[in-house]
């Protein structure tokens, strides 16, 4: 008799053990299927915006392409830094973090070490309005990018801002980069 009850006891507490699992397995789904509806709605609108703005300047709104155009890359060219002013060797205070940036002719390239992590040499370096962009390939061969920023005189930072790579999340920031 007391066999019987411990094992109804068991196959109650499977049961419930696996109906806590379903229900968490079923929020999950349900939960990264609203967040892809909303991305979804959220382009779709996007779309609709730029295909109504299409049709209004196409209709008759006076738009010249050309001057704006113009005055885009005027405002481009004023507001980037100079790529010159970020060559050289950068350390953190730890020593753990170092970025290499470098000029051949009128190229920029850069290489990052992250200690007892990867390092990344073939680094394309752009500019921003308030630093540099430097675009890459992870050590699994996926695109990585990063921007490295003038904090004040003599201090900036490096933050992920592209990558699929597990060892880095977009957004991680390195501080206390010191220009050597």
């Amino acid at each position: 008799m007391k066999k019987r009850y411990r094992t109804i006891y068991i196959f109650l507490l499977l049961l419930i053990i696996f109906t806590i699992l379903f229900g968490l397995f079923l929020k999950d789904i349900f939960e990264s299927g609203q967040d892809a509806s909303d991305t979804d709605m959220a382009e779709s609108r996007i779309e609709e915006e730029v295909s109504d703005r299409t049709k209004e300047d196409s209709i008759g709104t006076d738009v010249n392409v050309e001057e704006e155009n113009s005055e885009l890359n005027d405002t481009k060219t004023t507001n980037q830094v100079n790529l010159d002013d970020f060559v050289g060797d950068y350390i953190d205070d730890t020593e753990e973090r170092e970025v290499h940036i470098v000029k051949d002719g009128n190229s920029y390239s850069a290489e990052l070490f992250f200690f007892r992590l990867t390092t990344i040499s073939d680094g394309i370096v752009t500019t921003t309005e308030d630093g540099v962009i430097i675009d890459a390939t992870d050590a699994a061969g996926e695109p990585i990018s990063f921007s490295l920023k003038r904090i004040d005189d003599d201090s900036y930072i490096l933050r992920v801002e592209q990558t699929t790579w597990a060892y880095f999340d977009v957004g991680d920031t390195f501080d206390n980069i010191k220009k050597q």
